[in-house]
């Protein structure tokens, strides 16, 4: 049995913190847990979807800016009747 002034005075070997026991996490490094956690189909997808809506604002200002200032003559509409 140890004297509990030396129980006090140290730090239990044993016990490190709380996620001593699960060592697979941390020895990878970030990029590799997160590789892990990605799929390439899922990747895929996620590249689809930034893509897609990239294009979207690239051709909303390509096609919409422009036609902004015949717009209200089209409609026969003005700004104040808004």
């Amino acid at each position: 049995m140890r004297p509990v002034a030396a129980a006090q005075g140290q730090a239990d070997a044993t016990h490190e913190g709380p996620n001593t026991t699960d060592l697979s996490t941390q020895t990878k490094p970030r990029s590799a847990q997160a590789r892990a956690r990605t799929s390439p189909g899922q990747a895929r997808a996620e590249l689809v979807v930034v893509g897609f809506g990239a294009l979207m604002v690239s051709m909303s200002q390509s096609l919409l800016v422009p036609v902004l200032p015949t717009l209200p003559a089209e409609l026969n509409a003005s700004a104040s009747e808004v």
